[in-house]
């Protein structure tokens, strides 16, 4: 097993979320702008929970939290993955729906 992400401090690990999440969200930015493809319902939502999960990335990078409130802060950036993937699922399902009538 790897244990390089072991040895990670929380501080850095959350500058990694937050380093990867600005990505992601700048290559959407990239293909809207540059490339010209439009943005359907399902990108904006995901593209929405990715914000939520970079800002609290970003806060507990400059918080520098404890043990105690770095677990508070992972806890907050996993509600907001999980969160995502159900709204996701839920304007798949939903667009399937409409285009089934």
């Amino acid at each position: 097993m790897n244990t390089f992400l072991l040895q990670l401090l929380p501080r850095q690990i959350h500058l990694i979320i937050f380093i990867l999440v600005g990505s992601l969200l700048g290559y959407a930015a990239y293909s809207m702008k540059v490339l010209g493809l439009e943005a359907c319902t399902l990108c904006i939502t995901q593209q929405f929970f990715y914000c939520l999960i970079g800002v609290s990335s970003f806060i507990a990078f400059l918080h520098n939290p404890h043990i105690r409130a770095s677990k508070l802060y992972s806890f907050f950036i996993a509600l907001f993955a999980i969160a995502g993937m159900y709204g996701f699922l839920v304007a798949r399902f939903g667009l399937q729906g409409l285009a089934r009538r």
